[in-house]
């Protein structure tokens, strides 16, 4: 997390709905939210930034390059960096088994934003604190 304590997430979501829930979700947490409609879209900006982030979070099915090879592509350059897999597919776990790496952590949709959050703070301890705390 950056010294402010606010936590610096690269999201990768298809669905722009639910990439705007999850985006707002954060940000009323003061995290710094990046969005990317796609994989190959969220390895670009990664590389931008330098692998700057303090989590990924990524869904397994979208066009193009999916979560599990975004994924795959982050942990071969930047292991240390957590990352999140979401997905609506339970069959796509598969792709996740097959890969390189495995995610830090994963959830099936559908799932409230609260176990979400909560997961995130299992992960990063100190992270998402309520405002004004």
């Amino acid at each position: 997390m950056s010294d402010d304590g606010k936590l610096k997430l690269l999201i990768a979501e298809d669905e722009p709905d639910l990439l705007d829930l999850y985006t707002q979700g954060f940000q009323m947490f003061g995290a710094e939210v990046l969005g990317a409609p796609d994989g190959q879209k969220a390895w670009d900006l990664f590389q931008k930034i330098d692998g700057n982030v303090d989590l990924v979070i990524s869904d397994i099915f979208m066009p193009g390059m999916n979560g599990a090879q975004l994924m795959d592509k982050i942990k071969a350059h930047s292991p240390e960096i957590p990352v999140f897999l979401i997905t609506g597919y339970a069959h796509l776990k598969r792709l996740v088994e097959e890969s390189e790496y495995q995610p830090d952590a994963y959830l099936e949709k559908p799932f409230d934003l609260s176990e979400l959050f909560q997961r995130i703070r299992e992960l990063i301890p100190g992270s998402l604190q309520a405002p004004g705390r």
